[in-house]
């Protein structure tokens, strides 16, 4: 049966008043779901307006638990925690674990920022495609300016539009990156977060260290690995939070 997660609760009890069974109850002054009651109907989901509460299929739930047997992720700080686990669980591959540069203080910013409806910019549309449940923007089809890739003179218009508190996802270009950081030297652009991932031979883990050379609130690792996929997770992970909140 599939598992209720609440995330970002507002407080406004929908939810509460909806479930067929009372699985919905507050405790420590937030709303938790009492697995032995849910029986998995979704009419919490359905309620919830802001999109707090999402239902997490039993293959996710035990792919986990598995991954978390394998993987020690326990001392990892809580954000921090699900952005690597949820890249690992999209990858099967523990050794993201120790190539990612993770920074608690600069995911709970990004995290917040996505709370309040900051905007989502992504270099590709592939990372868009792997992003659901917030709306993105990418200015990849665009023509490109003289000297610039696509995902760069995307990244330069979208800096125009929101030069202030947006988070930024790289997950395939490095040029969309280098241009990032020549933007913030400018004080063209603040971001909230950085999440730098761009994958391949030719500039990736040079572009991923000059970011880690900022200060930049940023999320990045050390490899030339990455990919939208692996960006996708990582946004994802400070959307949804940790699938098996409810078994800590």
């Amino acid at each position: 049966m599939e598992t209720v997660v609440i995330e970002a609760c507002q407080g406004c009890g929908a939810c509460l008043l909806t479930c067929p069974t009372h699985a919905i109850r507050p405790v420590g002054g937030k709303l938790h779901a009492l697995g032995h009651l849910c029986n998995g109907c979704g009419e919490c989901v359905e309620v919830c307006p802001v999109d707090a509460i999402r239902l997490v299929h039993p293959i996710e739930a035990e792919s986990y638990r598995i991954l978390r047997s394998t993987v020690d992720t326990a001392r990892l700080q809580p954000l921090s925690r699900n952005v690597a686990e949820r890249i690992i669980h999209t990858t099967a591959d523990p050794a993201w674990r120790d190539d990612l540069v993770l920074d608690e203080r600069a995911l709970s910013q990004g995290a917040q920022a996505l709370a309040e409806g900051a905007p989502l910019i992504v270099d590709v549309n592939m990372v868009a495609a792997g992003i659901t449940r917030y709306p993105t923007i990418c200015h990849i089809d665009n023509t490109p300016e003289p000297g610039l890739t696509r995902a760069a003179t995307g990244f330069r218009r979208a800096a125009r539009q929101y030069p202030t508190g947006a988070v930024w996802v790289v997950g395939n270009a490095p040029t969309a990156l280098y241009e990032l950081l020549r933007l913030s030297q400018t004080n063209a652009v603040t971001p909230a977060l950085v999440i730098g991932l761009p994958v391949g031979f030719v500039g990736a883990a040079e572009s991923k260290q000059a970011l880690r050379e900022t200060t930049l609130p940023q999320l990045s690792n050390v490899s030339a690995r990455g990919g939208a996929a692996v960006a996708a997770a990582a946004v994802n992970a400070l959307l949804y939070g940790d699938p098996l909140k409810e078994d800590r």
